[in-house]
């Protein structure tokens, strides 16, 4: 957890005045693991202690809007006859206004803002890209609200598994072997990205370098 916006432990007034703890929590997202997110907010929900802690939803849409969700919407984000949930663009938008030390979530329903709530801290459940890759880390660091999970740094570097292993490596810990094969390389010289690739010994998996491990991972015999 960062300490952007208050010193550490500090909570909002109506936090200090016994109220309990707001938590933002945040998912979707614009990445191709939007489905996957959406999962694990209902999971959170399910799990986080309600005597504890008041949970506010925001979900990030496909098309990249913020919309307030109800803790109801998020408890029904299941899978339904194998269908994996996605967000609606019905919503109304989600806002996060800053008060001097304060962050505030708001809802706007069309020209009028409601439902304005202290958010003590920021829980990102967003996978993939512009979740877990440092971007919505460094705008909680901008605006100064304090998150759940790694910085702006280790998160960037860990959602590469590139530099993963080169940071790992340059560390003296051991990693499995791998080959990169980017875009240029595969399209400059595809027969010195294939002898790479077969330098592994196969079977080899094959996955995104700044995608999670949810989805596009693939098994080459």
């Amino acid at each position: 957890m960062t300490d952007a916006a208050r010193p550490a432990g500090q909570k909002s007034p109506d936090a200090i005045a016994g109220e309990k703890s707001r938590v933002a929590v945040i998912f979707g997202g614009v990445s191709s693991e939007h489905p996957v997110s959406c999962l694990t907010a209902a999971g959170v929900l399910g799990a986080i202690d309600p005597q504890k802690y008041e949970v506010v939803g925001i979900g990030i849409t496909r098309t990249g809007r913020w919309v307030r969700i109800s803790n109801e919407a998020m408890a029904n984000l299941t899978v339904v006859d194998r269908v994996l949930p996605e967000l609606s663009e019905e919503a109304s938008d989600a806002i996060l206004i800053r008060d001097d030390k304060i962050i505030q979530l708001a809802t706007r329903d069309e020209a009028m803002l409601d439902q304005l709530h202290p958010i003590d801290v920021a829980f990102s459940l967003l996978h993939g890209p512009f979740g877990e890759d440092g971007t919505i880390q460094g705008m909680f660091e901008m605006v100064g609200i304090p998150y759940v999970g790694a910085g702006v740094l280790a998160s960037a570097v860990g959602m590469d598994k590139h530099f993963t292993k080169l940071v790992l490596a340059a560390s003296g810990i051991p990693i499995g072997p791998f080959a990169v094969v980017t875009a240029a390389d595969w399209a400059s010289d595809r027969a010195a990205a294939l002898d790479a690739v077969a330098s592994l010994h196969f079977p080899v998996f094959v996955k995104p370098a700044r995608g999670g491990s949810s989805l596009g991972i693939t098994k080459a015999d």
